[in-house]
């Protein structure tokens, strides 16, 4: 079997019977343009906050702000509870004591508000450890992504825009998803049922999504 995870800690206890590996290329796609994932600042792209510091509120705002990014508090929003998943051992020093039998965390890991400095450390993380382990199995590939193949995090679509993005990724996965994973669980995915796939999603609007997204990566990189 397989899955799409993070890495091979998802199969828990089996975790030793399975290896990562690299994307396959798509056919008539060659291994130099096959690309995954890359490692930069938006797979942490729950960490993050954003407050409208109007005077009658900047005060609290940041002071809830600042609390958050505690080491403490860090460290409880990304593995749980303090003294029952993580402990502080000191000098900066903190040890996960729990995980969940996939190995994924009872906080809310890269979802939540953490800041994580560099005289901290975190001991016990399987995770990390597995995730550095498997990320090694696609270097080359990311290696294969210049430097204006990403769209990077700080683009931002207007108001108007970005409803209308929302919008159609509402219909894209109303259908999509279900869609594929009645393939993935009983087949059922020939050349007809591609084609009427691809034709439905330039109905839901898959291509006014990628130009809304072309034209302000385009008006982003202008003012740079």
């Amino acid at each position: 079997g397989l899955i799409f995870g993070w890495n091979t800690g998802n199969f828990g206890d089996l975790k030793d019977q399975y290896e990562s590996i690299e994307v396959p290329a798509a056919p008539g796609v060659s291994y130099e343009e096959t690309t995954w994932e890359p490692q930069f600042e938006d797979i942490y792209n729950g960490a993050c906050v954003k407050a409208d510091l109007d005077e009658a509120h900047k005060t609290a705002a940041l002071k809830v702000i600042d609390k958050w990014i505690t080491p403490d508090m860090s460290m409880e929003s990304y593995y749980g509870d303090l003294d029952t998943y993580i402990s502080n051992e000191g000098d900066g020093k903190y040890n996960v004591l729990k995980f969940q039998d996939d190995l994924s965390t009872f906080g809310l890991a890269d979802r939540g508000l953490t800041w994580v400095s560099d005289d901290m450390s975190v001991s016990g993380d399987e995770d990390k450890v597995l995730a550095e382990k498997d990320g090694k199995t696609y270097e080359t590939q990311q290696s294969h992504i210049g430097d204006k193949d990403l769209i990077p995090a700080y683009v931002r679509l207007s108001a108007e825009d970005n409803t209308t993005v929302s919008n159609n990724n509402s219909n894209i996965f109303n259908y999509a998803m279900p869609l594929i994973s009645t393939w993935i669980q009983d087949g059922g995915l020939t050349d007809d049922a591609w084609n009427e796939y691809v034709s439905t999603m330039k109905q839901q609007g898959v291509d006014e999504n990628v130009k809304l997204w072309q034209k302000w990566y385009d008006k982003t990189m202008a003012q740079e």
